[in-house]
């Protein structure tokens, strides 16, 4: 899943406005991060395998960031280290804990999205074990009517949660959201580089990039 992750960013402003959208956008594309990273330095693997999923041929051996197991751990460590940055900084504990929870949300919720998309190839706890996914890539038109949906949703109810006078404020977000359904629309169309690792160093700046574009239009909002 690509920009349904976003949407679920989008809609996780309403729980607390305190956190920024670019935090938010970070949490649930984390494990999409951390796994383009782990792939480039040779500790995970992917490959193009055609005819995988109808829409996204991409499969690979990714324990670390999207075993199950892996993804409840990483959301465990969020929470701990957004409660001790809390006690470092001296915040209110019911606050720290609040934004904790929410942020540690955002990053379980990628396992969530995806387990629903992918094809069997999300392990459950390590490199061998049982595959998990539902392969509802297999079906584009629903899996894209889903994610654009999920967004679709996430955005209203951040614009709902928040307000903002001028251009960038009012439609910035917008004009954000129509980008990134483009792309969602071509990463199914466009065959990947034959070389996963430049695409995956492509993607890590992309992701790099939203997120910082979400942190600057949502600076516009209050």
């Amino acid at each position: 899943m690509f920009i349904g992750h976003y949407g679920v960013g989008l809609a996780l402003k309403k729980a607390d406005k305190r956190i920024s959208l670019g935090l938010l956008f970070f949490a649930v594309s984390f494990i999409d991060l951390l796994h383009f990273i782990l792939v480039l330095i040779g500790i995970e693997s992917v490959e193009i395998v055609p005819g995988f999923t109808k829409w996204i041929p991409l499969t690979g051996n990714n324990p670390i960031s999207h075993g199950l197991t892996g993804m409840i751990a990483w959301s465990f460590l969020a929470y701990a280290a957004v409660i001790i940055y809390g006690k470092i900084k001296k915040e209110d504990s019911v606050s720290s804990r609040k934004t904790a929870m929410i942020i540690s949300l955002g990053i379980f919720s990628h396992f969530i999205c995806d387990v629903i998309v992918h094809a069997p190839d999300l392990p459950l706890i390590g490199y061998d074990s049982i595959k998990l996914g539902f392969g509802l890539w297999n079906y584009p038109v629903i899996s894209n009517a889903l994610e654009l949906g999920m967004f679709f949703t996430g955005l209203i109810i951040y614009y709902k949660s928040t307000t903002g006078d001028g251009f960038t404020a009012k439609y910035g977000l917008i004009i954000l959201g129509i980008g990134l359904i483009v792309f969602n629309i071509l990463i199914g169309i466009i065959p990947p580089l034959e070389n996963v690792k430049i695409t995956y160093l492509n993607m890590l700046v992309l992701y790099t990039a939203i997120i910082a574009a979400a942190e600057w239009l949502d600076r516009k909002r209050i």
